[in-house]
């Protein structure tokens, strides 16, 4: 899901963390996932928002 984010970022032309697919990748190993999901929200969120 990360990375398709980051797709759709750059293929906008939106600031692109690189680090997000590894942010949520271990935030759901050690049990966060619900973490990782807001993080990916806000992401998603941004779009809508033109941040």
């Amino acid at each position: 899901m990360a990375e398709s984010i980051n797709a759709i970022q750059s293929a906008n032309g939106f600031n692109v963390n690189s680090s997000l697919p590894l942010i949520t990748l271990l935030l759901s190993i050690f049990g966060l996932s619900i973490v990782a999901d807001a993080i990916q929200q806000s992401e998603m969120n941004d779009w809508y928002v033109g941040a």
